[in-house]
């Protein structure tokens, strides 16, 4: 009996500790992407300002499709 209580109790700290890995990801994943994006974006405004608004046009529709999926995972 003590068997079974044990693995249930490792297997439900495993899936929180596969949680803490996912959400850390996503955060470094983030912070990075919108890091370079922003480099991106600054060096095209300084260069022309016409490369500079199909980049931030590019940028806010990978944005959105990023943050849609966020929210369609999420639901599911």
């Amino acid at each position: 009996m003590q068997t079974n209580t044990n693995r249930r109790h490792s297997s439900h700290h495993e899936v929180e500790k596969y949680k803490q890995n996912l959400t850390l990801y996503h955060v470094i994943y983030d912070l990075t992407n919108d890091l370079i994006y922003g480099c991106g974006f600054a060096t095209a405004m300084s260069h022309d300002y016409f490369i500079g608004l199909v980049l931030w046009l590019m940028i806010l529709s990978e944005g959105f499709r990023r943050h849609s999926r966020k929210q369609i995972l999420n639901f599911n």
